[in-house]
């Protein structure tokens, strides 16, 4: 589990990224920084979340060996 202010900087990262139109919604959109939640995410943002967002929001976040 990430600390409070990594989670908070990843919530802050998730409100920049801009995708093209019909690739995915707006996540900043769906993103809450004040309560470090996402909301009304559907199927396929979820798969884009999953497979583009998480990698690039998180690998400053680990250890260098993983």
């Amino acid at each position: 589990m990430l600390e409070k202010n990594a989670q908070l900087l990843v919530y802050k990262w998730l409100k920049s990224p801009c995708f093209l139109d019909g690739h995915a919604s707006n996540i900043s959109r769906l993103v809450n920084t004040e309560k470090c939640r996402l909301y009304g995410m559907k199927s396929h943002d979820c798969y884009v979340f999953m497979q583009t967002l998480i990698p690039l929001a998180f690998r400053d976040l680990l250890p260098k060996g993983i």
